[in-house]
């Protein structure tokens, strides 16, 4: 039984150890954060004051004070205000030298309005009228019209036909021919191969020439071709290309009379 009272002693007496020093350590506690607390109590009731003695004159003049001592924000259109922080809206960034800024300062157009004045076309002899009229089987055009309103006429330019004829004149003989048309009319020894605006090309019918290419012959100049296996020669001349066949109306003249005169000799004394 002693010893039941002895374990039971000490353990009474380990807590009233504990309890001791949870007080000291508690009492060192508040006094070290006691101060601070304080402190924070005495700034927040001073804080909380200040707004019931703002209709002062004392308040309105440190009111006035620190308005002046702050400098003021400008606010423009579309700023807000947000906790007393002035908040203006982005604004586009500043265009560097040769850099487009803006696609307002390009002018709309209407595609469907004519936009260059047909200087040509125009009339200096009208006498009044929207319309201005050109030379003789031009076209007539209104400058700034929509094209298809009265008044307008457009005449597309005709197709230009391609060259399909030419006249060579082989050995003082004309010979009207077209593209792979043979010639001359007897012989048929030449091929045309093709037509240009002053210029033709030839080829030997079955054969070549001593080059192996066609030659080409141009407007107004002779070519003379001889055949190297019997000596014949042809004298060529370019006279006419065209994309119609040249026109040639023969015609005859009449003979004229040569009146013979007799001569006389002239005796001087």
């Amino acid at each position: 039984m002693a010893n039941k009272n002895d374990i039971a002693a000490a353990k009474q007496r380990k807590q009233k150890i504990v309890l001791v020093v949870g007080f000291v350590l508690l009492a060192g506690l508040l006094a070290f954060q006691l101060p601070k607390m304080l402190k924070s109590s005495s700034g927040s009731s001073s804080s909380s004051a200040s707004p019931s003695t703002s209709g002062s004159p004392s308040a309105a003049g440190d009111t006035a004070a620190s308005a002046t001592a702050v400098p003021a924000v400008a606010t423009g259109p579309g700023s807000a205000r947000l906790a007393g922080v002035v908040i203006n809206p982005a604004r586009p960034p500043a265009a560097r030298k040769g850099q487009l800024w803006s696609l307002s300062r390009f002018e709309p157009k209407d595609p469907f309005v004519q936009q260059v004045e047909d200087k040509g076309a125009s009339g200096s002899g009208g006498s009044g009228g929207s319309g201005s009229s050109g030379p003789a089987g031009g076209t007539a055009v209104t400058p700034g019209a929509p094209i298809g309103t009265p008044g307008v006429v457009v005449t597309p330019k005709a197709p230009v036909a391609p060259l399909a004829y030419a006249t060579i004149l082989v050995n003082g003989r004309p010979q009207q021919l077209a593209v792979k048309q043979l010639f001359p009319q007897r012989d048929q020894t030449f091929v045309l191969v093709g037509i240009a605006k002053r210029a033709v090309k030839i080829a030997v019918a079955g054969g070549a020439f001593t080059s192996g290419k066609a030659i080409t012959i141009e407007l107004g100049k002779r070519v003379t071709l001889m055949n190297t296996a019997t000596g014949q020669r042809f004298v060529m001349k370019l006279v006419y290309t065209g994309s119609q066949p040249e026109l040639i109306e023969g015609f005859k003249a009449p003979a004229t009379a040569t009146a013979t005169a007799a001569v006389q000799p002239v005796v001087t004394p």
